[in-house]
């Protein structure tokens, strides 16, 4: 059993339609790392958060919520005076989706050091995972990086989803952060966009492109997942894991989506599965992942590590 440890922001989301307020859909809890978090506890990894939230009932709903997943929250600090939001606006016919961040001032900006014991933190851990979302997050952006440099020094493997959010931060303040992460990553989610803007590398040839990026920079694993837009809730799915030596990409798999968000998420969770079970399919089996997901409301995977093998195997569309 792997253990992750991640760093991230909890937030709430909120849903919203092109006229305001949608009262027929429910809020949901989410934050990428959360997501992600959520979806390896259900496949079976040990799994622990680190954040902060209000000393309120708030506060308190967001631990539960954790709590039913299995992640242990223990290491969370308390303080501050909110939660962040974020409002979320589907996309429709052919209206693009919209997210609206409400996440100034929430708790997690107040935890600009760790304090508590960093060894008994990081204890079974076998993973630091962060995304750059929370490092766009000045606030907290010195504790992250507190983090991530005492698991680097104490040979605890580092995974980083670059997630660049142009509604979070530039390009210009993003560079010289992400660029860190990206380089002294073990296992790094990354695409086209991400090489060429933040490492200044770009190649012709896409496979070229993620073999020098792994090779260049000591990179054990690199993923991506790749969606084409084919209507307004349709896409083709698809994924890629490159290593210095290797470079796979999977089928395109053609999918009606439910729910968008919290994809990207559970692809970390199926790829960082399949690396440490050894799996012969790691980038397939992630995809099918995504798909799942895809069919589910809310920002998390719902089902179960056996609902996920029962599904990697299934040979007709219905069980019985």
């Amino acid at each position: 059993m792997v253990g992750v440890l991640a760093f991230g922001e909890i937030l709430i989301r909120i849903p919203i339609d092109f006229e305001g307020f949608d009262n027929k859909k429910p809020i949901y809890w989410g934050g990428a790392e959360a997501n992600a978090l959520c979806a390896m506890s259900r496949l079976g990894s040990k799994t622990r958060f680190i954040s902060k939230v209000p000393n309120n009932n708030m506060g308190n709903f967001a631990l539960k919520n954790l709590d039913k997943y299995k992640i242990d929250a223990s290491f969370i600090v308390k303080g501050g005076d909110r939660i962040g939001l974020y409002y979320y606006a589907p996309p429709h016919n052919y209206m693009q989706g919209e997210v609206i961040y409400d996440r100034k001032y929430s708790a997690i900006h107040t935890l600009k050091k760790i304090e508590i014991d960093k060894k008994k933190l990081f204890a079974d851990m076998d993973i630091f995972y962060v995304s750059g979302i929370s490092l766009a997050l000045e606030g907290c952006r010195e504790a992250v990086l507190d983090l991530w440099d005492y698991a680097k020094s104490h040979n605890i493997k580092t995974m980083f989803d670059v997630n660049y959010r142009s509604k979070l931060w530039s390009i210009k303040e993003a560079k010289p952060v992400i660029a860190k992460f990206m380089a002294e990553s073990d296992i790094l989610f990354a695409n086209s966009f991400d090489f060429k803007n933040f490492l200044d590398i770009s190649n012709n040839s896409e496979e070229n492109l993620y073999k020098e990026a792994a090779s260049k920079y000591g990179i054990s694993h690199i993923a991506s997942l790749q969606r084409q837009k084919v209507s307004y809730n349709e896409y083709e799915i698809s994924g890629i894991l490159c290593s210095p030596q290797n470079f796979i990409r999977t089928q395109n798999y053609k999918t009606t989506i439910i729910e968008r968000i919290g994809g990207g998420d559970c692809f970390v969770a199926g790829i960082l599965h399949g690396i440490f079970n050894s799996s012969e399919n790691t980038a397939d089996d992630a995809v099918k992942l995504v798909l799942m997901k895809y069919s589910m409301p809310g920002d998390v995977y719902l089902g179960s590590a056996e609902d996920y093998s029962a599904n990697l195997s299934a040979s007709s569309d219905v069980k019985r």
